[in-house]
């Protein structure tokens, strides 16, 4: 069965379809479970951004360079989008040639210039990206989920990634789909990463907690996903609740909006 995806536009009828269809999918992967490790960083300077945003801007900025540790590096981006990846990276230290593929050039993608990094754009599709460059650092940053066929942009990342670099996976979680409802083709399971990555040495990463789950879903999913009201964020009274999701997430550490997918290369 075809996948249907929820960035196009969809009757109210794929809608439930949608919803019921990977909900179902989502328990079924739940048969075959996975060793995960919880990450949960403090918030600093608590934003407007959803918590799983802050969880995903803090991944990249501490984990990432305290599990790779060469700065000087060779990126690519699969799905690049505004390549607001590559603004991370050189927040974490990073600096060399970056890459960003996707199918459609944002408008945004050179609007922050990043000094540290040399920058390039292929108008590609990850899939049928033909190259004989191998980079350090391969990643999507939560892009697998819009990619058709994720296999072969999974195998397509290993290919391209160098003997001894490594491949990071941003990806939303089974229990993302109330959260996010109509996005992307998919969520991501244990049976769905195990498939996906049974041919590789990787660790996954469990972002965000039970105190994230519920403030996304009260706070940003009803009023701003299904009642058009993007107000919420920008009260004081936001910030504060986002700090105490935070602090409970800790003690509750269930309901992760996001997984983190790190693949080794050679020997570690």
């Amino acid at each position: 069965m075809n996948e249907l995806s929820g960035d196009t536009p969809l009757s109210w009828g794929k809608k439930i379809w949608y919803l019921l269809y990977n909900a179902t999918r989502n328990l079924l992967g739940l048969r075959y479970p996975l060793r995960m490790r919880f990450w949960c960083a403090r918030f600093k300077g608590v934003s407007q951004d959803s918590p799983m945003r802050s969880y995903l801007d803090s991944f990249v900025g501490t984990e990432i360079p305290r599990i790779f540790t060469p700065k000087s590096v060779s990126v690519l981006d699969i799905g690049c989008g505004t390549a607001y990846t590559r603004s991370l990276l050189a927040l974490a230290g990073y600096s060399g040639v970056y890459t960003g593929v996707d199918i459609v050039q944002e408008p945004k993608f050179n609007l922050h210039a990043e000094p540290a990094f040399t920058t390039e754009f292929l108008n590609k599709d990850i899939t049928t990206l033909h190259t004989n460059k191998k980079f350090d650092l391969v990643i999507s940053n939560t892009s697998l989920e819009h990619i058709a066929n994720d296999t072969a942009a999974v195998l397509k990342a290993r290919e391209l990634c160098a003997d001894d670099g490594i491949e990071v996976h941003i990806v939303p979680s089974l229990w993302s789909l109330p959260l996010y409802l109509w996005h992307g083709y998919r969520q991501y399971t244990p049976a769905r990463i195990r498939r996906l990555f049974n041919a590789s040495q990787y660790v996954v990463y469990r972002m965000g907690g039970l105190g994230s789950f519920f403030l996304h879903f009260f706070c940003i999913t009803i009023p701003e996903r299904t009642l058009g009201v993007s107000v919420f964020r920008t009260r004081p009274a936001y910030k504060m609740l986002k700090i105490m999701a935070n602090k409970v997430d800790r003690i509750l550490p269930f309901c992760s909006g996001l997984y983190a997918v790190v693949v080794f290369h050679g020997q570690r």
